[in-house]
């Protein structure tokens, strides 16, 4: 992997570095997305500090998650997480107190991106990092779409009877979605119409989800480079999550690109979406099934749930309404009695 090196003032070199694996089961890999600079760096730059390299660079941002230690429950692979400069084990006195930056298990001081006084860490300006303690060092985002990139295209045709399922395929309830969907929903739907099929987007399919090309009518495409296209030419898109927490960041996209979308009840976790309006919810196998077959043969139906699914998305989990929504919740938490005062 590439890793950014602080190897003198006024030099950085993009570097080849082994790529971090997981060591303890509470470790997490992560593939970072946007890097925060620090004023710190400026000062190394103009050879304004005493410290020498070569180090990696790089102190905190926003990642997404590749890969989880079997003890980590906070977060899954493919999440995206703020990951901060500070590494601190969360169980400690010091940071049951709130003292992170006193940790005694990773260090006083320990961080990223700073070697010579934070520790051998590695750098957050990486291909990928290695997050020890994940549940205590990684804060989930939460789940937005960007609504430029999933617009709807109106000049874009579909394909007659596609059905699209779309997520990171090694994740467990992506795969047992993706089974049901294609031994249990996609049967009956082909039994009322012939040419209905399903493409099976996403990346890292793993044998099981592979075996499922083998069923008529089922198509496993794997990794794609832009799902958009995926997304907009598909007459449904279908999301029968079984298992799982968390919004389902793979719903809100189809939503936004106009889509017509079919779900369970565990998919709404956390999207307060209207059934009958927003999209279709089928308790089982049957009524997912009548929802897909209603959306392939009611054309008209589909666009009007598809235009208010992206209306919804568009008004509740666009990035910049999910920062204004915690911008409002900072400015009313400062606003309360004492929350201002000095420390």
């Amino acid at each position: 992997m590439r890793q950014l090196v602080f190897v003198e003032p006024g030099r950085l070199e993009w570097q080849e570095a082994p790529a971090p694996a997981l060591l303890e089961e509470t470790d997490a890999l992560v593939r970072p997305v946007a890097v925060a600079t620090c004023d710190l760096d400026a000062a190394l730059m103009a050879g304004a500090t005493p410290v020498s390299g070569p180090f990696a660079m790089g102190h905190e941002g926003v990642a997404e998650v590749v890969e989880t230690g079997p003890a980590v429950v906070s977060v899954r692979t493919g999440q995206r997480v703020i990951v901060p400069f500070q590494l601190s084990c969360g169980a400690c006195e010091r940071c049951r107190r709130g003292l992170t930056g006193s940790c005694t298990v990773a260090g006083p001081g320990a961080m990223y991106g700073f070697e010579p006084f934070g520790g051998s860490w590695g750098g957050f300006l990486a291909d990928l990092v290695r997050v020890p303690w994940a549940d205590a060092m990684l804060l989930p985002l939460p789940e937005g779409v960007d609504p430029v990139a999933f617009a709807p295209d109106a000049g874009t045709a579909s394909h007659r009877g596609r059905v699209i399922f779309a997520g990171v395929m090694d994740a467990a309830p992506n795969v047992s979605a993706a089974e049901f969907l294609a031994r249990a929903v996609m049967p009956l739907v082909r039994a009322q119409i012939p040419a209905a099929h399903l493409v099976i987007v996403g990346r890292r399919p793993g044998t099981a989800v592979r075996r499922l090309s083998r069923l008529p009518g089922v198509e496993v495409v794997g990794e794609v480079t832009d799902m958009r296209p995926w997304l907009t030419t598909s007459q449904v898109c279908a999301c029968p999550m079984v298992s799982g927490t968390g919004i389902k960041n793979k719903l809100l996209e189809g939503m936004a690109s106009g889509v017509p979308c079919v779900v369970t009840p565990h998919a709404l976790r956390g999207v307060p979406a209207i059934s009958g309006r927003d999209l279709l919810v089928g308790e089982d196998a049957e009524q997912v099934a009548a929802h897909v077959t209603f959306l392939l043969r009611d054309r008209r139906a589909a666009r009007a749930i598809g235009a208010a699914g992206c209306a919804y998305v568009l008004s509740k989990h666009t990035w910049r309404g999910v920062a204004e929504a915690y911008v409002r919740l900072y400015q009313s938490l400062l606003a309360e009695p004492g929350n201002g005062r000095k420390r």
